[in-house]
């Protein structure tokens, strides 16, 4: 069948196939798909026949018209001749029985019919129907019909594509299709057709108005799954779509090739094959049609897939074209990566600038590394760290591990064992010890990180795990956040060392090894070990607070009116730290002194520069008390509010026990206490007598804005009372760690019981504490050294 052409000096207006020019005495040309027949030449030839679904051409003189086309009605009679006679009426299809051939066509499920005119078609599964009102051809053969469906390339872009030559169009009886943009069904529908009823077609289509005309058509084909949804977010259907052989893409946006290119990377086999039909004047109605199908071509070969075909969809559409890649396994390296032993077939594509490698986002980019290695060697001077030693840690994007999984299942040679990490960091390492000295090991308090960022492709690499772990990957409570940022924060290296070893060969064949387009973002960071100095301190004063405290929110507390910083800032300075934190057995509040031998406490000192005068190592013990002695006469010398003794530097382990354990110790206490009515003298001695008591408390209203409320079971141990007058005592009190004394005396409202008052058989309240002081903390502390 011989490609239609324009007709430029017919009557008709439509295509013509072997048409000639209008002439005397010779038969005019027949009419294409959709016009009419010419007229005759004048003496004696005869009116063409009419196209498909239009009417015969009018007869010539002396002779008749001919007969009408397809679904129309027949041409007027020359002079003299009589009218041709009409076609089959309109809808009800062609002619078949004897008349009309059905031979296969190359492409497997499609047909060519053969008539006094060639059409495609396929088998109708749903003989009796018409989707868009196309003909129908029914033949006989032995007693059994079967009927075609006649394929309008006008109509269908992939006929076109057939009708212009296209060597395999890969969709075939069986298979399975994800086709975007099915608009009301009519592609769709034959491509129901082609793959059968052992096949799937996964119609995608955003508008509702056409989704409600592909609902209609897929309650008649069981094969056809109808999505009305945007194809622009393949997770929201990803657990309606199945791995497919064929993606058929014919969304007439801008972005239409990373559309395909994003629903490829979700549901394509490996080895599949997509369709890319491009409308040049929906991507750049400035640029040549031939330029833009070059530039989205030139888009998907970066996306991995290599380009089998490409045709032309004229005359049927005008700067239209159909691309036909296969997926196939390519990856774009920079010069370093290059030199990894690949396998035989992966296409390799060196990259124009470093950063764009998809295996190692520019990290052996040698602007890059001597950029790194110059700062850090200036800030390792600046800060003047006293370390001999350092243990260095490499961070690089989420996205990188990810690959490394991917690269070691489907790109490498098996056994390859690469790390570009390890090879990185062994780089960096030998650098800053060939000039610093610094030796690297896994054992020292210092680190150096480098850190090297790149989140562009978090967002489709976190929906490619979602796809693969649907079940699994994002865990725990989802809080009301956007379901787009909800999978991006779930992407990070916890994520990738859980599922990385699941990813099978066949899941990493459907990763999109696509290239960085944004260099990464370094930072360098120098850090040591906290370093804790314990020993105990004593308080003085009723107007000094453990820890800084202010009088009210957003109100800033003044500076040197606590027991941390009294201690903190002297320790900070001699150590070059950037911060401190105080850590104590308990705490006092900022009327209660501190006596007999102190609180046990700790510093944390963060980050600090300068640890060699007070060295942790037994064989320098010496030298650690002696430089601490010094410390404890400097801090003592500074204040008359407080005091300390047996200062030393102590580890994070024996830290962690000057923690734990709270609830065992025990604490003694001493306390003036003013009464409101009078007490006798043996009334308040016959206390002694009753410790020890248990007594719960209810978490006092003075704390309750911090604390949980619960009720709390203490110890009172010992007890004893000196009276003063009728209404002052002194009283003494040993108790388990964790007792609020004052609540046990005044009773806190009735929420400590019994307090003090009911054990005196008063009244709760009648008994108030004036002065309170913290006489023992039964602990030893700091460890010998």
């Amino acid at each position: 069948m011989g490609r239609p052409e324009f007709n430029s000096n017919g009557r008709g207006n439509g295509f013509k196939s072997h048409g000639n020019g209008r002439g005397f005495g010779d038969r005019r040309g027949r009419g294409g798909f959709g016009d009419r027949g010419g007229r005759g030449g004048f003496g004696g030839g005869r009116g063409g026949r009419g196209g498909f679904g239009d009417r015969g051409g009018r007869g010539g003189f002396g002779d008749r018209g001919n007969r009408g086309g397809f679904g129309d009605r027949g041409g007027r009679g020359g002079r003299g001749g009589r009218g041709g006679r009409g076609g089959p009426k309109a809808g009800l299809g062609m002619r078949g029985g004897k008349n009309v051939i059905v031979e296969p066509h190359r492409h497997e499920g499609v047909f060519i019919v053969k008539g006094k005119e060639d059409a495609l078609a396929t088998l109708n599964m749903v003989p009796g129907d018409s989707v868009y009102g196309e003909k129908r051809v029914s033949v006989e053969t032995n007693g059994v019909s079967t009927e075609y469906r006649v394929w309008n390339p006008f109509r269908s872009k992939l006929a076109a594509a057939i009708m212009g030559g296209i060597e395999n169009i890969h969709i075939k009886p069986g298979s399975k299709l994800l086709y975007l943009g099915a608009a009301s069904g009519t592609t769709v529908s034959h491509c129901s057709d082609l793959v059968g009823p052992e096949g799937l077609v996964y119609a995608v289509e955003f508008s509702h108005r056409s989704g409600r005309d592909l609902l209609g058509v897929a309650k008649k084909r069981p094969n056809i799954i109808p999505i009305v949804d945007d194809a622009r977010h393949p997770h929201k259907y990803r657990m309606l779509v199945g791995m497919v052989d064929n993606v058929f893409s014919d969304v007439a946006q801008s972005d239409s090739t990373r559309i395909l290119s994003l629903n490829a990377q979700y549901f394509l086999k490996s080895g599949g094959h997509i369709i890319l039909s491009i409308k040049a004047s929906c991507i750049d109605s400035t640029a040549q049609p031939e330029a833009v199908f070059a530039e989205e071509a030139q888009k998907l070969k970066q996306d991995g897939f290599k380009l089998k075909e490409q045709v032309s969809l004229e005359p049927y559409e005008r700067d239209h074209a159909d691309l036909f890649f296969k997926d196939k396994l390519t990856i774009s390296l920079c010069e370093h990566c290059r030199n990894l032993p690949f396998k035989e077939n992966v296409d390799l594509i060196k990259v124009e600038e470093t950063y764009q490698c998809s295996a190692c986002f520019g990290l052996f980019d040698d602007e890059i590394l001597k950029k790194i290695c110059l700062e850090t060697d200036l800030k390792i001077k600046e800060e003047g760290y006293d370390a001999t030693s350092f243990i260095f840690a490499l961070n690089l994007p989420v996205s990188f591990f990810l690959r490394e999984h991917i690269l070691g299942k489907v790109y490498l040679k098996k056994n390859s064992n690469i790390s570009l990490k390890q090879e990185a960091a062994e780089y960096f390492m030998n650098h800053i010890n060939f000039n610093f000295g610094l030796k690297p090991t896994l054992a020292s308090d210092f680190t150096i990180t480098i850190t090297l960022e790149n989140k562009e492709l978090d967002e489709k690499d976190s929906e490619f795990l979602l796809f693969n772990f649907p079940k699994d990957y994002i865990s725990g409570k989802r809080k009301n956040c956007d379901a787009k940022e909800l999978i991006t924060s779930s992407f990070t290296k916890m994520k990738i060392a859980q599922f990385g070893s699941k990813i099978t060969e066949e899941m990493a064949k459907k990763y999109n090894m696509i290239s960085p387009t944004q260099k990464v973002i370094y930072s360098i960071l120098l850090e040591r070990e906290a370093v804790f100095i314990g020993g105990r301190y004593c308080k003085f004063s009723r107007c000094l607070s453990q820890s800084p405290w202010s009088i009210g929110i957003g109100v800033p507390a003044i500076p040197g009116c606590s027991v941390s910083e009294l201690i903190g800032e002297t320790l900070k300075n001699f150590t070059k730290a950037d911060s401190y934190k105080l850590l104590a057995s308990g705490r006092e509040d900022i009327d209660v002194r501190m006596l007999g031998t102190g609180r046990p406490f700790a510093i944390e000192l963060k980050n600090c520069r300068k640890v060699k005068d007070i060295p942790i190592y037994n064989s320098l013990v010496g030298k650690m008390k002696d430089n601490c002695k010094m410390l404890e006469d400097k801090i003592n010398s500074s204040s008359v509010d407080i005091k300390i003794n047996s200062l030393v530097r102590v580890s994070q382990k024996e830290v962690e026990s000057l923690l734990e354990g709270q609830e065992e110790k025990e604490k003694s206490y001493r306390a003036f206490c003013y009464s409101k009515v009078p007490i006798s003298g043996d009334l308040i001695r016959s206390l002694h007598d009753k410790a020890p008591i248990e007594i719960i408390q209810k978490t006092p209203v003075r704390v309750l804005k911090r604390r949980s409320l619960l009720d709390r079971p203490r110890t009172i141990i010992t007890m004893s009372a000196l009276p003063m007058d009728e209404h002052h005592f002194h009283l003494r009190l040993t108790t388990q760690a964790g007792t609020y004394i004052k609540e046990f005396v005044h009773g806190d409202f009735g929420r400590t019981r019994p307090c003090l008052s009911e054990l005196l058989k008063l009244e709760t309240g009648s008994i108030d504490i004036l002065e309170l002081d913290v006489e023992d903390v039964n602990l030893q502390w700091p460890p010998e050294k």
